[in-house]
Parts: structure tokens; C-alpha cells; sequence
């Protein structure tokens, strides 16, 4: 996500938003699919990574793809991942992220992920939850991030995009007023009641707008965050492929947080009550470190790939 200098202190919670009953969400039977499970080297399996980074921020669902490095050892690609984020790779213990065509993304990024790596050693309580990242490597002629691949633990990963925050865009994004077709035949198919006279006669809406009427439709603005999209094995939703750009209300949160929640007949070695108290005590822990890092409180993280 990009990275701006704020030097506040930490934003903990927004104020405009009430605080969101995570367990309340997550308790009772779930509706969905199987949960992520981890393997470990004895071969046990559990609903969750038993310890180290949990944050999966820009990961991607590995796909194959016929790609090989110079020693002729075969990548996988995420061509068609959750996110949406076509043209990253995984291999072994790696993932590597397509470098942004922008220039200022492309150095907003590298600094925030040099900024974690020397903030890791020394111990700020941010960088546990971050994937590690070993620099810029070109692979069949593309430069991409190197990081540490969170998703290579887990046996048939479920995944969620959550997009935290009570705004997804930055100050600076307001000032582009390029109209786009693109986004107003978007916005048609998702609330084209929201569209004025003046951009229904131009067929075009600016990205600001665009961003501002998603932020204002979802739950961004009620509770804080807002689901983008969900994989697991038999499902994959999007906010342009489903019903989850207009989920908005805290109980329409609840069923789309618990569908993603396994049955007890399809738990192995678990239960959905034991896979909630998991997935709450890692966000506890999350947020107790974002609240006492210093690099969390000296920055904004607002990004979003072009659309």
C-alpha cells in the first residue's frame, strides 16, 4: 500500500466508526467452506499458522503457469487471484510481486519495504505481522519485490481481502480529474442511481469519484473496513463479480464473515468455535502492535492498485 508522512500518534480505532464485534462475527455455526489449514513438518494440521506473519496484504492465490528461472526450476503464477493483482509469482519460499508501472508507487512501495526491514531488527511492533522482503530480482525480464511467500504453510488456503480504514484513497488522489469510461460503466452496473445527470450524459466519472462512491456504499464508512474479496476452494467473490460492493450494515458483515467459517463436519483436528478464537487472537495481537509501533503511528498505509 503507499506509504505517506504523518507523524501523528496512533489511529486505533476511527471515531467515526463504532467498534466492530469480532466476536459476535465470528461465534455460531459457519456457512461457508473449508478453513485454511497448516502443515507442519510432522505433518500435523491446524486451522491456522501456529506462529510468524499472518498478514497476507498483496499475496496472491498461486495458479500454474509455464515460467522458469535460469535454472529451469518452474514458478507458479497468480494470474487470476483473489486480489486481482495479475502477474505475481511464487516459487518454494518466495513470492514475488510484479514492480508497479508507476514510478512514485513503484518507490513508495521499495521504501516502505526497506523501511520494515531495518525497523525489524530493531524490533518495532509492526514489522512481526509484514512478510520479509529480500530486494529486487528480475525474473524473464520483469523486476519484481522478493518477500517471503505467507501463503506456502497453508494446505488449500482459504483467503479474504479486507480493506481497512474509514478512507481507501489518498489526499493527493482527489486532484486527478481525468474522466474514466472504465469506472462509470462500473459504477452503471453497480449503483447507477448514484450517478449524476452530468456523468450519465458524459459517460464518465473521475477516479476520485469513483473511489469516494465505493468507500460510501460499503461498510468502509459504517464499521471501518470492508471485505473486497473471498477464495476458497469451491468459491471466489469479488465486489465486481457478487454482492459484496453494496455489503454495508454490521449484520451483513456477520453472514459474509461467517460464511467463510467452515462447518463442523468439514473441520479436521478443529471446530469453527476453536478457528474463531484463533483468527480473534491474532487480530488482538495485530492491533496491539500497530498501536505501539512507531512506524504505524508516523504513516498513512492508503493504496490501491489502478482499477
Amino acid at each position: 500500500g503507499a506509504m505517506t508522512g504523518d507523524g501523528g500518534s496512533p489511529r486505533c480505532w476511527p471515531t467515526s466508526c463504532p467498534p466492530f464485534n469480532l466476536c459476535a462475527a465470528f461465534s455460531g455455526r459457519g456457512k461457508g467452506t473449508r478453513a485454511a489449514s497448516y502443515s507442519s513438518d510432522q505433518g500435523e494440521k491446524s486451522s491456522v499458522a501456529p506462529s510468524g506473519p499472518l498478514m497476507k496484504v498483496a499475496q496472491e492465490t498461486i495458479l500454474p503457469k509455464n515460467g522458469t528461472d535460469s535454472n529451469g526450476a518452474a514458478f507458479a503464477s497468480s494470474s487470476n487471484s483473489v486480489f486481482g493483482h495479475a502477474g505475481n509469482k511464487a516459487k518454494g519460499e518466495y513470492f514475488y510481486k510484479l514492480k508497479p508501472s508507476g514510478a512514485d508507487r513503484f518507490e513508495n512501495e521499495r521504501r516502505l519495504l526497506e523501511l520494515l526491514v531495518a525497523r525489524r531488527r530493531e524490533g518495532d511492533p509492526m514489522t512481526p505481522y509484514a512478510p520479509e522482503y529480500h530486494g529486487l530480482v528480475e525474473i524473464e525480464g520483469q523486476q519484481y519485490f522478493q518477500m517471503q511467500h505467507l501463503l506456502r504453510q497453508f494446505e488449500g488456503p482459504n483467503i479474504m481481502d479486507i480493506k481497512m480504514g474509514v478512507r481507501c484513497y489518498t489526499e493527493s488522489e482527489l486532484l486527478i480529474t481525468k474522466p474514466r469510461n472504465d469506472l462509470f460503466k462500473k459504477m452503471v452496473r453497480m449503483r447507477s442511481d448514484l450517478l449524476t445527470p452530468e456523468e450519465m450524459e458524459a459517460q464518465a466519472i473521475t477516479k476520485a469519484r469513483w473511489m469516494m462512491l465505493r468507500d460510501c456504499i460499503s461498510s468502509t464508512q459504517t464499521l471501518g473496513f470492508r471485505v473486497d474479496a473471498m477464495m476458497a476452494s469451491d468459491m471466489h467473490k469479488t465486489a465486481f463479480n457478487s454482492d459484496l460492493f453494496r455489503i454495508r450494515e454490521e449484520s451483513e458483515v456477520v453472514d459474509v464473515l461467517r460464511s467463510f467459517l467452515p462447518r463442523t463436519a468439514e473441520c479436521e483436528g478443529c471446530t469453527p468455535r476453536s478457528i474463531t478464537a484463533a483468527l480473534i487472537k491474532r487480530l488482538e495481537d495485530i492491533h496491539e502492535g500497530l498501536c505501539r509501533s512507531e512506524v504505524f503511528a508516523q504513516h498513512e498505509f492508503i493504496g490501491s492498485p489502478p482499477p
